[in-house]
C-alpha cells in the first residue's frame, strides 16, 4: 500500500514537471513572437518617418525651385 502511495505521487510530481516545462516553453515562445512583433512596428515605424523626412525635402526643394 505504501508503494502505491509513493508511485502516485512520483507520477503526479513528474506530471506537475511537464506541465511546468510546456508553460515555460509556452512563455518562451510567445515572448519571441512578442519581440519579432515590437521589432516589425519598430521597422515600419522608422520607414515611415524616414518617407516623411525625404517628402518634407522633396516638397522643400521643389519650393526653391
Amino acid at each position: 500500500m505504501a508503494s502505491s502511495a509513493f508511485f502516485k505521487s512520483r507520477i503526479a510530481s513528474i506530471h506537475a514537471g511537464q506541465v511546468t516545462a510546456q508553460l515555460i516553453a509556452f512563455a518562451i515562445n510567445w515572448g519571441y513572437i512578442a519581440v519579432a512583433h515590437c521589432t516589425i512596428h519598430i521597422h515600419i515605424m522608422k520607414f515611415s518617418e524616414m518617407r516623411t523626412t525625404f517628402e518634407q525635402r522633396t516638397a522643400q526643394r521643389r519650393s526653391n525651385e
